[in-house]
């Protein structure tokens, strides 16, 4: 019982104005007993009927005067009756009536196995980013689609990012003599994903990545793709490559 009825007073009075109506709409499709539908409706009543559920708790919300021993006695009295037609009920209701939506109703796991979509779209969606360098060989990287610019979050179908990066050393171009150019770095491109790529995946859109004190004062390539860890054939294309000193 603990795990399907809340403790607290106020978590079962929840529960029951949650639980009550919902299987007075649905009692024909749980299969609910005359017996016990006209039992629980007798309990449960109106406001305006003395002793019941409804009108007891009309008077005992009110802090002020209503709260007092017998009514405090009489709500906690109706409550426990209920849980217990409750109980009954769903004792009765066949396993393979239960669906997902009565059991998140009811917060029980009787019935057949929680259905689960498996997705089978493949994600197609690019990666944007945006990185900020916070010292230390550390890189902060948010992850945008395409379909809201403003808030990193995941794309549909996506519970993750995978990154695949590369740390090159900082050269300099040099003069016809082999003499450095101040200033005039070599350029180096990271061609694809798997060009030298270090592969590391984070199941948020906004995450650091942490490079090694030998990366600081090098520069950094990388690709990024948002993934489906479970259905990794799912897995969207590859975008990039971004290139960022590291501070």
């Amino acid at each position: 019982m603990a795990q399907v009825f809340p403790k607290s007073i106020e978590g079962k009075h929840t529960y029951i104005q949650k639980a009550v109506p919902y299987i007075v709409l649905n009692k024909a499709r749980l299969l609910v007993s005359t017996a016990n539908a006209d039992e629980l409706d007798g309990l449960y009543g109106d406001v305006a009927t003395a002793h019941t559920y409804l009108n007891i708790y009309s008077i005992w919300v009110d802090d002020a005067s209503g709260r007092t021993l017998a009514v405090d006695t009489e709500f906690k009295t109706l409550q426990n009756k209920i849980i217990k037609v409750l109980m009954k009920i769903y004792a009765d209701i066949p396993r393979s009536v239960w669906t997902d939506t009565d059991r998140v109703t009811f917060n029980r796991k009787t019935g057949l196995p929680v259905t689960r979509t498996v997705p089978t779209v493949q994600i197609t969606a690019n990666v944007f980013v945006r990185t900020t360098l916070l010292g230390d060989g550390q890189i902060k990287i948010k992850c945008y689609t395409t379909s809201d610019g403003t808030r990193a979050s995941l794309a549909p179908n996506a519970d993750g990012v995978e990154v695949s990066y590369r740390v090159d050393l900082i050269e300099l171009q040099q003069d016809g003599s082999g003499n450095d150019l101040a200033g005039k770095v070599k350029p180096k491109v990271m061609e694809h994903a798997d060009d030298g790529g270090t592969k590391v995946s984070f199941t948020q859109a906004t995450f650091v990545l942490k490079l090694a004190k030998e990366a600081i004062h090098q520069q950094v390539h990388f690709f990024v793709r948002w993934i489906n860890s479970h259905h990794t054939n799912l897995n969207g294309p590859w975008s990039g490559p971004t290139t960022t000193p590291v501070l």
